[in-house]
């Protein structure tokens, strides 16, 4: 079991969509990024499993699906519904992604007409 320290409720305090780098040492996470715990805008959390603490890694609106042995994290951007919660987000961006090994660009790796492509770990 991983407890990591978010320092708030509600949403805020939920992590989904775990990934293990490769070493097995880190784990990046999903979490609600927002402050205010009644909207949803999804963030990563990298983390490490010898501390109790995750800080904030990538872009807000992206889901994790695997991280890669190169240190890249394969993530898909997903916009919240407004009416269900979420905050404000660029649907055009919605896809699939390489995000680097330190958190500050993405690249588009595959985008479906109609909405989200998913990549699972096998």
């Amino acid at each position: 079991m991983v407890r990591v320290s978010t320092g708030t409720a509600g949403y805020n305090g939920v992590f989904t969509r775990i990934a293990v780098s490769p070493d097995s040492q880190r784990f990046v996470a999903v979490r609600n990024g927002s402050p205010d715990p009644n909207i949803v805008n999804y963030q990563m959390a990298v983390g490490d499993f010898k501390s109790a603490a995750a800080a904030a890694f990538g872009p807000a609106d992206f889901l994790t699906d695997v991280w890669l042995s190169d240190g890249k994290v394969v993530a898909d951007h997903v916009c919240w519904d407004s009416a269900s919660g979420g905050g404000p987000c660029n649907e055009s961006l919605d896809g699939t992604y390489f995000i680097s090994a330190d958190g500050k660009t993405q690249t588009l790796f595959y985008k479906l007409a109609g909405g989200v492509a998913v990549v699972a770990a096998l």
